[in-house]
C-alpha cells in the first residue's frame, strides 16, 4: 500500500473504530470536560458582535430549523448553527487547544457534532462519541502536518474542517465509504490564512465557525451520496502537499486507541492569543510575589518562542482584536493588576494610557531555547529592573493549563461558571453542568432540552 492511500485508509479505520469502541470512563471524562469549556465559550462569544452580525447577515433563516442558534437563542438550519456556534466560541480567545497540532480542535468538532446531532436526533452519548472522534482523528492530523502547516496557514480554520466532517459523520452514522466521501470534500474547503492574525477584523473567528460549517455540510452530503474525490489529504496535489510540504502524516495514528488527545488538551485561562500566555503567567507572578509597584519600574525584558513574536507582536494596539493579539499590552496590563481572564478587560483597556506607557519601557526577544523546545512548550521568560537596580525575573517552561502544568477539574469548572455566569444564560448555570454529566447516560441533545429558553 502507498504512503498516500496508507494515510487515507489511516483516517477511515480510525472513524470505524472509535464508531464502535468501547470508550474508557478517563475519555468521556475529558470529552464532558472539552464540551464544557466549548459551551462557556459559545455563551459569551454569543453575545459578541461577529455572532450578532451573523445572525443578522441570515435573519430570514433564523426561527427556522432543527438546530440551536445561542444568539437569541432560538433555532436555525444546523450548518447556519454550526458556523454561528464556531464563530462564537472562538471569538473570545479562551476555546482549548492541543498544542502538538497548533489548533483549537472544540470550536470546529464540538460546533459541528451539536448541530449534525440534533438534525438526526442523536442522544447525548453519541453526541459525546462524535466529539471524542473528531478530536481524536483531526489532532492527529493536525500535529503531523505542523509545524510547517502554521506558516501561512490557520490550522483551525484548515484542520478543524477534517474534524467537524469526523464529528458529524459519527453523528450520522456515515459507513466508510460515505467518510472517505465526507474527507475527500472536507479537505477541499479547508481554509483559513494566518494573515487573519495580524490585522483587525472577525475574519479568524469566522475561519472557525466556517470549519464547522464546511465538514458538516461535507458529512451531510456524503450521507446522500454526493461522492468525493480520493486521496485528497496526501495526493500528490492534495492537502499535505500543498499546504505542509508534503509531510509524511500516517506514523500520527499509530497509537490511537492508547493515546488519548483528548486527555492532553490545553485550557486557556486569558482571553488573548495563546501563543502568549507563558509571559502573562510568569509577569503576574512576579508582580503578586514581589508586591511590585508599576510606577518603579524602569525596564521589562520579555523572551519567548519565535512563532509568538511573529503572531502577537504587535506593540501598540488600536483595537480590542490587536490587545489580544499584543504580547506588551497583554505583559503591561497584568503587570498593572487587569484581569484578563474577563474578555471585556480588552474592550475597556486597549487604549488605556497606563499600558501604553509601561509598553515603552519594554523590549521582545526570542530565546532560542525556548523556540527550539516549541511546539511541545510553550514557555516565556520575564525580567523587570527597577529604578532602584533591583531585578526580578523568572521564567515559565510552559504556559498553564497545558497537560504538564494544568488546572484542576474544578478550576476549568469555575471557569465555565464564570463565562456563563457573565451572561443572559447565568440563572441556568448549574442546569447547564447537569446536563453535560448526563450525556454519557444519553440524555437529549435536541434544541428544546437544552436550557436555553428558560431565561
Amino acid at each position: 500500500m502507498s504512503s498516500t492511500a496508507a494515510v487515507e485508509r489511516r483516517i477511515i479505520d480510525a472513524f470505524e473504530t472509535l464508531s464502535t469502541a468501547k470508550l474508557p470512563d478517563v475519555v468521556t471524562d475529558a470529552g464532558k470536560q472539552l464540551i464544557m469549556d466549548w459551551l462557556g465559550c459559545v455563551l459569551i462569544g454569543a453575545e459578541a458582535a461577529p455572532a450578532k452580525a451573523l445572525v443578522a447577515a441570515h435573519a430570514d433563516e433564523i426561527g427556522h430549523g432543527k438546530a440551536t442558534c445561542f444568539v437569541g437563542p432560538t433555532v436555525c438550519h444546523p450548518g447556519l448553527a454550526a458556523l454561528i456556534s464556531g464563530t462564537a466560541s472562538h471569538t473570545i480567545e479562551l476555546d482549548d487547544i492541543y498544542s502538538p497540532a497548533l489548533y483549537h480542535p472544540g470550536v470546529c468538532v464540538i460546533s459541528a457534532a451539536l448541530a449534525a446531532s440534533q438534525l438526526v436526533t442523536a442522544p447525548g452519548d453519541r453526541f459525546l462519541r462524535a466529539v471524542i472522534a473528531g478530536y481524536e482523528i483531526s489532532n492527529r492530523i493536525g500535529a503531523g502536518v505542523n509545524p510547517d502547516h502554521y506558516k501561512y496557514w490557520h490550522t483551525t480554520g484548515t484542520v478543524g474542517t477534517f474534524g467537524a466532517a469526523i464529528a458529524a459523520g459519527l453523528a450520522f452514522d456515515l459507513d466508510a465509504k460515505q467518510m472517505a466521501d465526507a474527507i475527500g470534500n472536507a479537505a477541499s474547503m479547508a481554509a483559513g490564512l494566518q494573515q487573519a492574525f495580524r490585522s483587525d477584523g472577525m475574519t479568524k473567528p469566522l475561519h472557525a465557525g466556517r470549519a464547522a460549517e464546511a465538514g458538516l455540510l461535507a458529512a451531510r452530503i456524503a450521507r446522500s451520496g454526493f461522492t468525493g474525490s480520493s486521496d485528497m489529504v496526501s495526493g500528490p496535489v492534495g492537502f499535505v502537499q500543498a499546504m505542509s510540504h508534503g509531510r509524511e502524516i500516517a506514523g500520527k495514528f499509530d497509537d490511537l486507541m492508547n493515546e488519548w488527545t483528548v486527555t492532553r488538551s490545553m485550557y486557556k485561562r486569558f482571553s488573548s492569543c495563546g501563543h502568549i500566555a507563558a509571559p502573562i503567567d510568569v509577569a503576574m507572578d512576579l508582580g503578586q510575589r514581589n508586591r511590585i509597584d508599576p510606577g518603579e519600574i524602569a525596564r521589562i525584558d520579555v523572551a519567548t518562542y519565535a512563532v509568538a513574536l511573529k503572531a502577537a507582536g504587535i506593540i501598540k494596539p488600536a483595537s480590542v482584536f490587536e490587545a489580544k493579539f499584543s504580547l506588551p499590552f497583554c505583559v503591561a496590563a497584568s503587570l498593572l493588576g487587569h484581569d484578563l481572564t474577563d474578555p471585556t478587560s480588552f474592550e475597556r483597556l486597549y487604549a488605556d494610557r497606563e499600558i501604553a506607557a509601561l509598553i515603552d519601557k519594554m523590549t521582545l526577544v526570542e530565546d532560542a531555547q525556548i523556540t527550539a523546545a516549541f511546539p511541545k512548550l510553550r514557555g516565556g521568560r520575564v525580567s523587570i529592573t527597577m529604578k532602584d537596580g533591583t531585578v526580578h525575573a523568572d521564567v515559565a517552561v510552559t504556559r498553564k493549563g497545558e497537560p504538564t502544568n494544568p488546572f484542576t477539574a474544578a478550576e476549568l469548572r469555575d471557569k465555565f461558571k464564570r463565562l456563563a455566569g457573565a451572561t443572559r444564560h447565568r440563572g441556568n448555570v448549574d442546569v447547564w453542568l447537569a446536563w453535560i454529566d448526563a450525556l454519557p447516560r444519553g440524555v437529549s441533545v435536541s434544541p428544546e432540552s437544552l436550557p436555553t429558553r428558560a431565561l
